[in-house]
């Protein structure tokens, strides 16, 4: 495992480095977290990255810059993106949770290593979405133009402008522009914060080969279905991606 930072349009982006424990694969898996999260996922994306390592696949987990609006994680996204390919040289892999997913489906569309994708858990509709996270806060930041958010997660300072850069971005105008590669759809059906609907409403409008995955009973973060979660994931790609 090597540890660096990936400069970013002046920014630092944490990055960890999983190298193949076997038979390398001639692949490398990328790992988006979502909005508030971190490339360690409370251990959860650890254990994912090391599965695939072990799996054979060179795989790349980092921290997009905390609370930045989709605009900047893609260009964040872009640079790491880059990076891997002038070091390895290799087709990439990627996956996306939630926000996460919606700035690999973006990169997707004109960045052409990248011959799979996995969304997880990941909005049609940026704005409906955020706007069902944000709860009684919406319309504090439609009124003030910035919220301070004290909840669960811990707290965040959000300016109007986050909220504005969502506009522009269509994910069904954004999942039609990918070219056919292997993608998987993954969504709880449980979740409350992007409802399963939006990710079977992704899955249908995409027009490449494609599985959608329901983890049946499952929340936004699909904590206690993980363990065999990561196994579809790891499966599909072994199925699609092999050595």
């Amino acid at each position: 495992m090597e540890e660096i930072f990936i400069p970013s349009h002046g920014r630092r982006l944490s990055t960890v480095i999983h190298t193949p424990t076997g038979d390398a694969k001639p692949y490398v898996f990328v790992m988006c977290h979502g909005f508030r999260g971190s490339k360690d996922g409370g251990g959860k994306a650890v254990r994912m990255a090391e599965l695939a390592a072990e799996a054979g696949y060179t795989t790349v987990r980092f921290d997009f810059t905390p609370l930045m609006p989709l605009t900047a994680q893609v260009e964040e996204l872009r640079d790491v993106l880059a990076y891997v390919r002038g070091r390895f040289g290799l087709p990439i892999i990627g996956m996306g949770r939630s926000m996460g997913g919606c700035a690999l489906a973006v990169c997707a569309q004109d960045e052409k290593d990248i011959v799979g994708c996995c969304f997880w858990a990941m909005p049609n509709s940026l704005t409906v979405t955020m706007k069902r996270a944000l709860g009684e806060y919406y319309e504090e930041l439609m009124t003030k133009g910035s919220i301070e958010v004290h909840d669960l997660y811990g707290d965040m300072v959000l300016e109007r402008s986050f909220w504005d850069d969502l506009a522009p971005y269509d994910m069904n105008d954004v999942l039609r522009a990918i070219s056919n590669m292997p993608v998987i759809f993954i969504h709880g059906t449980k979740d409350d914060i992007v409802l399963v609907e939006e990710g079977k409403a992704n899955h249908d409008v995409y027009g490449g080969e494609k599985e959608w995955y329901a983890v049946d009973g499952a929340d936004h973060h699909i904590a206690l279905r993980i363990e065999e979660t990561q196994a579809k994931l790891l499966a599909w790609m072994i199925e699609h991606f092999p050595a």
